[in-house]
């Protein structure tokens, strides 16, 4: 995934080097070492109407789709930061139109993704080894709701590169030359195959290290957002004692995980509202497929004498049981990010 940008350059600055020949709201603008969901950033498009030229425009991150009568809800809003590649070549998605005419590129001077160390997430900043910009392929849409026009855009994602997959398992789709750049804006071509190989992993030509635990938090902006720092080796691990003990105490702490993130365990409450937030006019609602299930709820564990009574072939079920849940719960936290946001 990509949920966390950078950009901090000045105005007149982005539009040299960007090669833009004009920018309709740089008041949108703020700079920033920590670009969050939400934000209004700059993106490129091309002009039809002046012989194709570039030009800056600044919209809205976490793309609004053109049939939506209300704001999204923040977590609402988090769904759509980012669009799938293999998503985006499926015929019937909400992405289906916008891919053949409304192409824009989100610039940045690198992106952040955390990786999970222990209890802990660390992040680290990716960028250009040369410090060029970046240029994401993503896509845009304009809705009208209350009588105001909002323009919004999404990042596409891919497969990560096998030196970034240590990292995440996706990674924003980087145009890497001028002439992708170009050939992604031009808004006389359909989205074909040739449009369609410009989206692959970034293998070479890209530098990583890790940054402080300060960009984390999305109202932190400052260098230190982008500085880097030395880990500090990580200490032995100490054995876990038997495998009941293990179990007794990891079962109730996975519990209180699911709940924190999920409120309700097996509640589909927040996939009911993303359906109808981005319901048509006509009542049907925008197929979209998820990539997980919510965790389900671990029961906590009996007592151990309890336990120890039970016949061998179903406490070995139950056991299995708690394993598997604990794996749920640990898929969740790696796809959660932005839960300090």
């Amino acid at each position: 995934m990509c949920g966390r940008t950078a950009l901090a350059l000045d105005p007149t600055d982005i539009q040299s080097r960007t090669g833009a020949v004009r920018w309709s709201n740089p008041d949108s603008y703020r700079s920033s070492r920590n670009v969050a969901p939400t934000r209004y950033q700059p993106v490129l498009r091309k002009d039809t109407e002046n012989g194709g030229q570039r030009y800056l425009q600044c919209m809205k991150w976490g793309l609004i789709p053109s049939w939506t009568k209300q704001l999204p809800t923040y977590a609402n809003a988090l769904q759509t930061i980012n669009a799938r590649d293999d998503r985006l070549k499926e015929g019937k998605s909400m992405w289906s139109g916008m891919k053949h005419s409304k192409r824009c590129v989100v610039i940045a001077e690198g992106f952040f993704e955390w990786v999970k160390k222990g209890k802990e997430r660390q992040p680290y900043y990716v960028q250009w080894e040369d410090k060029r910009l970046m240029y994401f392929a993503g896509l845009w849409d304009r809705a009208t709701i209350d009588g105001q026009h909002i323009e919004s855009y999404t990042i596409i994602t891919t497969s990560s590169s096998n030196a970034l997959s240590w990292l995440h398992d996706r990674m924003p789709a980087i145009l890497r030359s001028e002439e992708e750049v170009d050939k992604w804006l031009d808004p006389n071509t359909k989205f074909t195959d040739d449009i369609a190989r410009l989206i692959r992993p970034t293998e070479e030509g890209l530098s990583w290290y890790p940054v402080s635990k300060f960009v984390s938090k999305t109202g932190n902006d400052s260098v230190e957002c982008v500085t880097p720092i030395e880990l500090k080796p990580e200490p032995p691990t100490k054995p876990n004692g038997n495998i009941m003990n293990f179990f007794k105490k990891a079962a109730p702490k996975s519990t209180e995980k699911t709940s924190e993130r999920s409120g309700k365990s097996s509640s589909p409450a927040p996939k009911a509202s993303l359906q109808n937030w981005l319901k048509k006019e006509d009542g049907s609602p925008t197929k979209r497929k998820r990539d997980d299930d919510h965790p389900r709820e671990i029961q906590p564990e009996e007592d151990m004498k309890a336990k120890d009574e039970e016949p061998e072939s179903k406490r070995s079920k139950r056991d299995e049981t708690v394993e598997e849940a604990g794996d749920e719960v640990f898929k969740d936290e790696q796809l959660d990010l932005l839960e300090n946001a």
